[in-house]
């Protein structure tokens, strides 16, 4: 990662040679996505405190999505599959779970029933989640949505999207 400076965002450098701009995933500086200066906890997209499960099978996306959320001071942690989420879950409670669709072995949707089955079992309420995936077509975001996500976001992510859809699931739990 390289950051030229605060007006200019972050070059991420991946593995096959394409180069993501932060300033177009963030949005431009000047438009004010995430928290504002003196804004603090109050801020119309802080996550300060919020707990989130990463879930992808792409190692760049999952360290980006980790950065990106770890800034807006949201607690993190991330995992690389769909069996290693349900281990995560074992020791880490998250308020919302972000998770790819498109996993190998197992996919989102098979995640998600066996966190909804899970979390009924111990009689805990539902957590919320939102599907992150390059299956963007209409028909994908009403599939992800008839699964039990409360929000489906097209990759690449816009950050201040996710950062605005996970505040408002905080907000307005399901």
């Amino acid at each position: 990662m390289n950051c030229t400076g605060s007006d200019r965002g972050c070059k991420f450098r991946r593995r096959a040679g394409a180069t993501l701009l932060s300033r177009y995933l963030y949005g431009k500086p000047d438009r004010g996505w995430g928290r504002q200066e003196g804004q603090g906890r109050q801020g119309r997209f802080a996550l300060q405190g919020i707990r989130i499960l990463v879930v992808d099978d792409d190692a760049d996306a999952r360290e980006f999505l980790h950065f990106a959320l770890t800034l807006e001071e949201a607690e993190v942690k991330v995992a690389r599959s769909a069996k290693e989420a349900l281990e995560v879950l074992n020791q880490f409670q998250p308020n919302v779970i972000v998770s790819d669709i498109g996993m190998p072995e197992e996919d989102g949707y098979s995640l998600l029933r066996q966190v909804r089955s899970q979390t009924a079992a111990r009689g805990a309420e539902p957590i919320p989640a939102i599907a992150l995936t390059a299956f963007a077509r209409e028909s994908d975001r009403q599939s992800a949505i008839a699964a039990g996500f409360q929000r489906h976001l097209a990759k690449p992510v816009v950050v201040a999207e996710l950062v605005a859809a996970i505040a408002d699931l905080i907000q307005s739990p399901l």
